[in-house]
């Protein structure tokens, strides 16, 4: 691999990355937001209410066009468990900040190269 293709490659993987992490930020931006209708739909679920509202449903008492996912036996508790796995797997990535480095290794420093060059010919030094 020449130099040019190596930096053209590292390029790549940088653009990919910051545009992941942008997009991965605007999803954990709109999931914190979330966090207090997820509580109240909660909350509604574990209370009176919503047995309440299940069983007018079960009594035909609602009328037909009302949407009524919410009262599904396991459609809230699903959403719930869903977001809890996410929350797990989103632990397992979280690093203490002890191990983030604050600032990019300089060369030669951490881990090798993975694309190390194949028989690269040596430019010779700019004077």
């Amino acid at each position: 691999m020449t130099r040019e293709e190596r930096i053209a490659r590292y390029e790549e993987i940088l653009e990919r990355a910051n545009r992941i992490v942008g997009e991965l930020e605007a999803a954990l931006d709109a999931y914190e937001s979330v966090q207090d209708d997820l509580a109240a739909l909660e909350a509604y679920y574990t209370g009176p209410e919503w047995r309440e509202d299940f069983e007018a449903d079960e009594a035909g008492l609602l009328p037909r066009d009302l949407k009524r996912g919410v009262l599904s036996e396991d459609g809230i508790a699903d959403a719930l468990d869903w977001m809890k796995e996410l929350a797990e797997r989103l632990r397992a990535y979280a690093a203490p900040a002890e191990d983030v480095p604050e600032e990019p290794l300089p060369d030669g420093c951490g881990e090798e190269d993975p694309l190390p060059d194949k028989q690269e010919e040596k430019e010779p030094p700019v004077r």
